[in-house]
């Protein structure tokens, strides 16, 4: 990758930001700076973006809303994209009433929010999940049971180069947190979605529930990047069950903690820097093999530069 990011091409028209910090822009509020850092308006600008980076050997990040991240405490070099002003929402009548586009940078819940308002229900069991659509998308986000790919129908993406991409839905590409999309050069643009139609005031009751049901465990008391393990339902529990079961609940180095009310809620309690938290979740998983035999694997995704261990 260069290191300076001057004169071999022609720069970009979006604005480039130096040694931006991320740490606002992630749901654990951790993380160090970006070399470069643009938020393009559109999806041209965002393409044009990943086209410069091509031309100038620069590697970049796709950031979205920023859960199910850990940003390192050095930060991400290259170029880091926010798709956060992607956010257009629209209905596809020329297919179907019932089907929607949605752009990846718009969050979850707008996402949901604005489908109740339409009446069409099936996205609304991730109401008040963080992050954005994208990253919901690239992760096969599920809850209570359903997961994104039950009302996806069609993705549009770009590679490395900045080429533009339709991929049409196939069963056999998705699984548990698994999806076609976690490959790095897997830009996702928009998601189509085949939703049902439903009452308002019903979809709009179930997002209360779900809300409040988060909101009832805790999730909103403080940042957090959401579930820090992923489940393996083979062990016939979930894993927060098995740090339970541990007596891991509030265990801390600094203030990265687990949650004294749920043992797979990381949390960061005021000040904690991404090197305890991945202290925190690497000694969590030597302990679960070590008393258990069980080898238990992070959801969320460790980002940027690391030092040695």
């Amino acid at each position: 990758m260069k290191n300076d990011y001057d004169g071999l091409v022609k720069d970009p028209s979006v604005i480039l930001q130096t040694r931006h910090s991320l740490k606002e822009h992630t749901s654990l509020k951790i993380g160090g700076p970006a070399d470069l850092f643009a938020q393009p308006a559109n999806r041209d600008e965002l393409l044009e973006l990943i086209r410069w980076c091509d031309q100038s050997g620069t590697d970049f990040f796709i950031l979205g809303g920023g859960a199910n991240i850990l940003v390192s405490d050095l930060g991400i070099r290259g170029l880091v994209i926010s798709t956060e002003k992607l956010n257009r929402m629209h209905r596809i009548t020329q297919l179907s009433s019932n089907q929607v586009e949605i752009e990846a940078g718009a969050t979850v819940d707008e996402a949901c929010q604005w489908c109740a308002e339409l009446g069409l229900g099936g996205l609304d069991f991730l109401a008040g999940m963080p992050g954005s659509m994208g990253g919901a998308v690239r992760m096969n986000a599920r809850c209570y049971g359903s997961e994104i790919s039950d009302v996806l129908t069609q993705v549009c993406w770009s590679d490395a180069r900045g080429v533009i991409h339709n991929y049409h839905y196939k069963q056999q590409d998705w699984g548990y947190k698994q999806s076609p999309f976690q490959r790095a050069d897997c830009v996702i643009l928009s998601a189509q979605l085949q939703l049902s139609p439903d009452e308002p005031a019903a979809i709009y009751s179930r997002i209360q529930q779900w809300k409040e049901d988060r909101r009832r465990k805790g999730h909103y008391s403080f940042p957090s990047a959401g579930s820090m393990f992923k489940n393996d339902y083979s062990l016939g529990k979930p894993t927060g069950q098995i740090i339970d079961e541990l007596g891991l609940r509030g265990y801390s180095k600094g203030d990265a903690q687990i949650a004294d009310f749920h043992g797979n809620l990381f949390i960061n309690k005021g000040q904690a820097s991404a090197s305890q938290m991945r202290a925190l979740v690497l000694e969590v998983q030597s302990i679960v093999q070590e008393k258990l035999g069980i080898v238990i694997e992070p959801e969320v995704l460790f980002v940027g530069e690391w030092l040695p261990d």
